[in-house]
């Protein structure tokens, strides 16, 4: 038993500096890609586009790099002023396939902000071309309901991009159901379990 115990305290104190090292990597990359971020934005402002997408780039990569996910969060917004800095520059279809991207990382991602018409109507290109809606009506209506690993209400409507997906219902006293799913353009796809 003491043999048990002592391996256990040598791996707890091994494991340990190992986990702090691991967090400290986590939130040392949260802070760069926050920095990136936030230097594109005064760029972004001051209409210096060129280094915008430069810090941008840096930012994104470093997410899809190590897609932690508080970094995740940041990639909606990096993508959609990184799509905005290249129409500045005259580059439309660089800018197009960064809001293909963006919703296909947030399905119901709104444009906030002044908006040219043109940027606005491409937006909505892309989102009648890459976003449809999932109708969800499941029982219990207390199941933990997960769309690709990532919780979403058991009922109602919710955007998601078109492609493949992995629908996950359970229940405390009921048998686990996964579904796996195409959702197309311009089709809402309905489920009802």
């Amino acid at each position: 038993m003491k043999k048990v115990l002592l391996s256990l305290a040598v791996v707890l104190v091994v494991w340990r500096p190992a986990l702090a090292g691991w967090q400290a990597g986590q939130a040392e990359q949260l802070s760069n890609v926050k920095g990136l971020v936030d230097q594109a934005r005064v760029a972004f402002d001051s209409l210096d586009y060129e280094n915008t997408i430069k810090a941008l780039d840096s930012a994104i990569g470093a997410i899809e790099a190590r897609p932690t996910p508080e970094a995740k969060r940041l990639l909606p917004q990096a993508y959609d002023m990184r799509a905005r800095a290249l129409f500045g520059l005259g580059k439309d279809k660089e800018a197009t396939a960064d809001f293909v991207s963006l919703v296909k990382v947030e399905p119901g991602y709104l444009l906030s902000g002044q908006v040219s018409p043109k940027i606005l109507a491409v937006y909505d290109e892309v989102v009648k071309n890459h976003v449809t809606e999932l109708r969800l009506t499941i029982m219990p209506p207390d199941a933990e309901v997960l769309l690709d690993g990532n919780r979403i209400p058991t009922n109602g409507t919710v955007p998601i991009a078109v492609g493949d997906h992995t629908l996950s219902v359970s229940r405390i006293g009921f048998r686990q159901v996964t579904q796996p799913f195409t959702a197309a353009a311009g089709a809402a796809t309905v489920v009802d379990s």
